[in-house]
């Protein structure tokens, strides 16, 4: 059963209740994977959880990684994360140590120090805990936390947003690459496993892959404008659905909404893919903002 990403707000915070540890019951993550050139969506990376092992004395999960493109599996690897009570950690077989990722049980003003996949061994970022609700998932209720990273001063790699208690941050499993153009990994798509089932994050299927070379194409109806920007962009179509603005420095999603005005001044200048959802389909195209 699918569910839709609307999912509701408990206003007043509820007795914590959770039925699973993370990758629990057959996880699965879908993660979109943002290219540099048409089509922009043409790869997507999917975690699956296929087992259990012991590592240093603790029960680890085995969770397969891929990335997949036009042409198939582009590449495939296991990696190793553990939970305890409400921490989750990478396994870094380099080191042969566990590192952070994830702390579900801090608090509003509590920073976590979470560490950066594929840097050195000592990399993290800060990110601190700016607010709490709660989202509540067939009957089970989740804790969201709301995070901005605590200061520039590693700006290697990037963390901040939405972070669902037991599914992740919704821009990607690990801290994306802040340079890297684009960087491994992107948004949520999807996320499932054998209790809740399905929950889409995405209009775009889980395991979508375009064929289509020239889907940044505009129908005659559709005009952005102006691009290049200082500022605010106009959208002239019928019947919107959804626009998504993704950073595609650090695949960052900064806009969400159905607005035809949209105001990017706030934003640092580069780059950016816009994706418009309407009755007729989906297309995309880049953004230049000065």
């Amino acid at each position: 059963m699918i569910r839709s990403t609307a999912l509701l707000l408990v206003l007043a915070f509820p007795i914590y209740c959770s039925s699973q540890n993370w990758a629990d019951n057959h996880s699965i993550w879908h993660y979109e994977q943002i290219n540099i050139t048409p089509p922009y969506y043409e790869d997507y990376i999917k975690f699956s959880t296929i087992g259990d092992t012991v590592i240093l004395g603790d029960v680890a999960k085995i969770i397969k990684e891929e990335s997949f493109s036009v042409n198939g599996i582009a590449s495939s690897k296991n990696i190793y994360m553990k939970s305890d009570t409400s921490k989750v950690y990478l396994y870094v077989p380099s080191i042969n140590s566990y590192k952070l990722i994830y702390d579900f049980s801090a608090a509003v003003g509590d920073t976590i120090d979470v560490y950066c996949r594929d840097a050195h061994e000592d990399s993290t970022i800060r990110v601190v805990i700016d607010s709490l609700s709660f989202v509540e998932i067939d009957s089970v209720q989740l804790k969201v936390q709301y995070t901005h990273q605590y200061s520039l001063t590693n700006t290697e790699y990037y963390m901040g947003g939405e972070i669902i208690e037991n599914i992740g941050w919704k821009d990607f499993m690990f801290p994306l690459h802040s340079f890297a153009d684009p960087p491994y990994g992107g948004a949520l798509r999807c996320y499932q496993n054998d209790t809740i089932g399905l929950i889409k994050f995405s209009n775009i299927d889980c395991d979508y892959i375009s064929t289509n070379i020239t889907e940044t194409v505009h129908p005659e109806s559709v005009q952005i404008f102006p691009n290049p920007t200082k500022g605010t962009i106009k959208i002239q179509i019928k019947n919107i659905i959804e626009v998504k603005i993704t950073d595609l420095t650090n695949g960052r999603c900064i806009y969400n909404g159905k607005e035809n005005s949209i105001d990017l001044s706030n934003q640092q200048s580069g780059i950016y893919i816009i994706q418009l959802t309407t009755d007729k389909g989906i297309i995309i195209d880049k953004i230049i903002l000065k």
